[in-house]
């Protein structure tokens, strides 16, 4: 079981008294990290756990999405798969996920007050590194019924709703730019991760693996903001 921290915009905390020091190198010039670049959205989507609106159909056109998550080691593909789609307003970041799952029967989430350890179900969690300078970072997390938690104890400031079919389940996230402290610009480049916990089989996937616990912002994906999308 990966131990829990944070590391709060300009702060370190503490954690049972053990400082957080990510024991990996950074690489230089974006060069292993993935990267994703987001296109701002002309209309925002509605945060319902539906993934039918146009931002999201753009973000897919436009490659704006992330996929082929692996476990956090780095040791396998993850057996059940995720894919995230990001854009952004002057508002909002936006990050919409389909969980896959073998079997939903097994999907587990029953917590439901705000702040609960709602990592220790089947959850979604976002990590952003606003200030890209691979040492802090703002850790926002949920249930797939959208139970809420975040590192810097704020649950009400940003938005989660969830919903799931048959083969997976569903999240949309809208996360203020004001919480994190970062001014949307396009071009911007900030720090950022995304990643799944599988309860039947105990993986906790991600999308840019930090080779041990999930706190690595030396090992996050880098998000570029780009203009609106124009379909062909």
């Amino acid at each position: 079981m990966r131990a829990r921290s944070l590391l709060v915009v300009g702060l370190v905390v503490l954690l049972a008294g053990a400082l957080v020091v990510p024991a990996l190198a950074h690489d230089e010039g974006m060069g292993l990290s993935p990267t994703v670049v987001a296109y701002k959205a002309s209309t925002a989507p509605v945060i319902d756990g539906k993934l039918d609106d146009a931002a999201w159909l753009d973000a897919a056109l436009a490659g704006a999405k992330v996929s082929g998550f692996v476990t956090h080691v780095g040791d396998a593909i993850a057996t059940d798969q995720t894919i995230a789609y990001v854009t952004w307003d002057d508002e909002n970041l936006y990050v919409a996920f389909k969980n896959y799952r073998t079997d939903m029967n097994q999907l587990v989430a029953n917590m439901t007050e705000p702040m609960s350890s709602v990592f220790l179900e089947d959850d979604n969690e976002v990590f952003i590194d606003p200030f890209h300078d691979h040492a802090t970072f703002i850790q926002f997390a949920w249930n797939a019924i959208g139970t809420k938690w975040s590192g810097i104890g704020d649950v009400e400031s940003w938005q989660v709703a969830t919903s799931k079919d048959d083969t997976a389940w569903y999240a949309e996230a809208a996360i203020p730019w004001a919480l994190v402290g970062v001014t949307p610009a396009e071009g911007l480049t900030i720090g950022f991760n995304v990643t799944s916990h599988v309860i039947w089989n105990d993986q906790w996937t991600t999308w840019s693996p930090t080779f041990g616990t999930f706190l690595n912002p030396l090992r996050f994906g880098h998000l570029q903001l780009a203009g609106e999308y124009v379909r062909p």
